[in-house]
């Protein structure tokens, strides 16, 4: 009996201590998906993705790059009768062009040359929940053709398949792109855009909405307390002025940057200016590889770091608009970047 006492106790320990484990991640996970900020724009644009949420109608969310559109569709899901179902993310800017169909609606056997098994595509995945497309603007034209069907009758067919499929999955797209720019340049289908253009919701820069920089500090400061074992009480005065003071051309992604290295960096219980390193990347900080003399394939490779770097500043990322002004292919562009070390560099 006593045998069987301690296995009870030790059992309900075990529970209990699961029950705080399973607490402790929903609760980092709700703060890492938490939407910050008392802008006036901000709260519009919450309350506009709360309304539509209920709703199968198609949202698009456009903003620069780093103001935090995949969180609001995020948002929309959660608030969404389908929040049990799954959240899935394409970027069409990071699949190259022949690859983005099998992605997307999948292939059957035999389909090419490779195609040793049938795969379902993200829309399959997504079913009874949402399929999350940021930077919509990079599809080719084949592939808004298949969209377009898509959307409008939910139905779709695998490559190399005759078989018509359908799916119950609401679709929410992102871009960073003015589309209707693309439109005129012929890049962009009209119809396409119609489609997608039913519910807009526009996040504002963060360079506009700057009295919500001390709310979002204090947020990445308790992420980063909770997913550390460091101890930072919160920001130096001075720190959250120099913050204040630049433009963030990269948005929120920029800030949360910007702050973990300085959490990172700090001594003490509270960031400090000097621990904020705020405006130049590595590459803007390097001397002028003309200053000195320098190997030449050492000078070449340097030339070729900071023209690349720099053309991705220019393009925010875009890897399509940067291949394109380099006058190179994308896929040349990835394999450049990797080279060059600029794979995990913030554009």
């Amino acid at each position: 009996l006593a045998g069987q006492a301690v296995q009870v106790l030790r059992n309900a320990q075990e529970y209990m201590d699961l029950r705080a484990s399973k607490r402790a991640i929903e609760a980092a996970q709700e703060l890492r998906y938490r939407i910050v900020g008392r802008d006036p724009r901000l709260m519009e644009a919450i309350d506009l993705a709360k309304r539509v949420a209920s709703s199968n109608t198609t949202v698009i969310i456009t903003g620069e790059s780093g103001t935090g559109k995949e969180l609001l569709a995020r948002y929309i899901h959660l608030e969404s009768p389908r929040q049990e179902g799954p959240f899935l993310i394409v970027s069409c800017a990071a699949i190259p062009t022949t690859l983005i169909e099998s992605e997307l609606f999948g292939y059957e056997k035999g389909a090419f040359t490779g195609a040793t098994t049938r795969k379902e595509g993200k829309f399959e995945q997504a079913h009874k929940g949402t399929l999350f497309l940021d930077e919509i603007g990079d599809l080719g034209l084949e592939t808004q053709v298949k969209m377009l069907r898509f959307i409008e009758n939910k139905e779709f067919e695998r490559l190399g398949g005759k078989e018509r499929l359908s799916v119950d999955v609401r679709v929410i797209t992102a871009s960073n792109q003015d589309l209707p720019v693309l439109i005129r340049e012929k890049k962009f289908r009209e119809d396409l855009y119609y489609r997608i253009n039913v519910f807009p919701i526009e996040l504002a820069p963060l360079r506009d909405r700057k009295d919500d920089i001390p709310l979002l500090v204090e947020h990445f400061i308790k992420l980063f307390n909770m997913e550390t074992t460091k101890g930072i009480d919160g920001v130096e005065a001075a720190a959250l002025a120099k913050l204040r003071a630049y433009e963030w051309p990269g948005n929120i992604r920029e800030l949360r940057n910007v702050v973990e290295r300085a959490f990172v960096l700090s001594h003490g219980f509270s960031i400090r200016a000097q621990d904020i390193v705020i405006g130049k990347g590595p590459h803007e900080e390097r001397a002028d590889i003309f200053a000195e003399d320098k190997p030449w394939l050492e000078a070449v490779q340097e030339f070729k770091s900071q023209y690349l770097y720099h053309t991705l500043k220019k393009t925010r990322g875009n890897h399509k608009k940067a291949a394109q002004m380099l006058g190179i292919q994308p896929s040349y562009l990835s394999r450049l970047k990797k080279e060059l070390g600029l794979e995990k560099e913030e554009f």
